[in-house]
């Protein structure tokens, strides 16, 4: 499943699927100039929180997303991540660097996913 922060590209698979993005973007450098070594100018550099969820599955398979646990309803076979980020305006596209830690909401994974790329946002 792609881009489901926190987890490797393609780490779920199947013929069907859904995915939630959830991400609040505010505003972090408006103008930033240097010279030396290199001249290099960034505008709209801005910062990014964001919470992913989803699920991959095939046709054959029968899903159940909502399991009754001690009562109460939880999500079961659905990946969630978490984390934040850095855009930057480039003129032409908008280069994204996000980091993201995969969640089940008891247990964070201990090392965080890296993801860059390259393109207009939503």
């Amino acid at each position: 499943m792609v881009p489901l922060r926190g987890y490797r590209y393609f780490q779920d698979a199947g013929t069907r699927y859904w995915i939630l993005n959830a991400e609040f973007r505010y505003p972090f450098i408006d103008y930033f100039k240097l010279q030396f070594p290199l001249p290099l100018t960034l505008q709209q550099v801005s910062g990014a929180i964001f919470w992913d969820m989803g699920a991959a599955w095939t046709e054959s398979e029968d899903k159940d997303f909502f399991n009754e646990s001690k009562g109460f309803p939880t999500l079961g076979g659905v990946s969630r991540g978490f984390g934040f980020g850095s855009r930057a305006n480039l003129g032409i596209f908008v280069l994204r660097v996000d980091l993201a830690w995969a969640t089940d909401f008891k247990v964070t994974s201990p090392k965080p996913e890296w993801y860059f790329s390259l393109g207009a946002e939503f």
